[in-house]
């Protein structure tokens, strides 16, 4: 088995929103060949996107929210695993992708050097 790793940054701020989902799109496109959306990324690092903010507080929906797939990305996302946002703005998004005999057999997604969780690739 060998592992192959792309990384990606991110700098949740309001002046880096465009960038933001420029890296995002890429990442989909590189993680999921084109069958990926947002909640894939999600997903695969355990974490939330901001939908926007209401009362000047950003509001995070989860499973079960109505979600039509847009997100913030100008506000930093939450940790499905503290249910909190992370304290950094700068988080650096690491794709580890696990290849047997040639073949991409699950992938796996970190945030800065932490370990999130892992997708078997169908």
């Amino acid at each position: 088995m060998s592992t192959t790793y792309k990384t990606y940054q991110f700098d949740f701020t309001p002046n880096n929103e465009r960038e933001n989902y420029e890296t995002l799109n890429v990442l989909i496109k590189n993680t999921f060949a084109g069958r990926g959306n947002v909640e894939k990324v999600e997903e695969l690092f355990n974490i939330t996107f901001a939908s926007g903010m209401e009362n000047d507080k950003p509001v995070y929906l989860n499973g079960s929210d109505m979600y039509d797939g847009k997100v913030d990305l100008g506000i930093i996302p939450i940790d499905n695993v503290t249910k909190l946002p992370f304290t950094k703005s700068k988080l650096t998004f690491k794709v580890g992708e696990s290849y047997v005999d040639g073949e991409r057999i699950f992938v796996k997604g970190i945030i800065n050097s932490v370990t999130r969780n892992s997708l078997e690739i169908e």
